[in-house]
């Protein structure tokens, strides 16, 4: 469980842990961390981690959670997001965190699954939602998982390759793919 107190001092304290984690993770192996370890690495106490964090993994949680928190604040600013918006985004956003993401698949560490499924439940407050190709509330639904899901794939494999492929390229597959889909849902049951 996380500590989720936003006293400025706690969330300087959360970023000094997560610098210190990212850091140590990228010198050795995540299993391999302690907690001594990482608060020497931070300079805070063993009680700091303690009072934020009961884990090194929520500290990783707590990081993806801030960056997923950002990449939906960048697409609601959207008055109306297209699927090639939302492609676009995702894959320029996850890019700028590229390093990141090929240390947690150096660590086998599959902490986005988790954080991925916050971001399924925050998909109805998006754009594309409420513009989308349904009016049932139920199939806007089903539909926004669909496209999470598959770009969620997309960048499980992107990492896979380690980038082998720009973010504007991996754009342009997923807009492919996607007006492949029919759009024309006026048959809704």
């Amino acid at each position: 469980m996380i500590n989720t107190s936003e006293n400025p001092a706690s969330i300087r304290s959360k970023m000094y842990l997560v610098e210190a984690l990212l850091k140590l993770m990228d010198e050795k192996s995540y299993d391999t961390i302690s907690i001594k370890e990482l608060t020497d690495r931070a300079k805070l106490s063993r009680r700091t981690f303690y009072t934020n964090f009961e884990t090194k993994e929520d500290i990783l949680k707590y990081h993806f959670d801030t960056l997923v928190n950002e990449y939906i604040e960048i697409l609601q600013t959207y008055e109306c997001l297209t699927p090639n918006d939302i492609a676009n985004e995702y894959f320029s956003y996850w890019f700028s965190h590229k390093n990141l993401l090929l240390l947690l698949k150096k660590n086998n560490l599959p902490i986005l699954i988790k954080v991925f499924e916050e971001f399924l439940r925050n998909m109805n407050s998006l754009p594309i939602i409420k513009n989308r190709r349904f009016t049932d509330s139920e199939l806007q639904y089903y539909d926004a998982v669909f496209v999470a899901g598959g770009l969620w794939n997309m960048l499980n494999v992107w990492i896979e390759n380690d980038f082998g492929k720009s973010p504007e390229e991996m754009t342009a597959i997923f807009t492919k793919i996607f007006t492949v889909i029919p759009s024309d849902r006026s048959s809704e049951s």
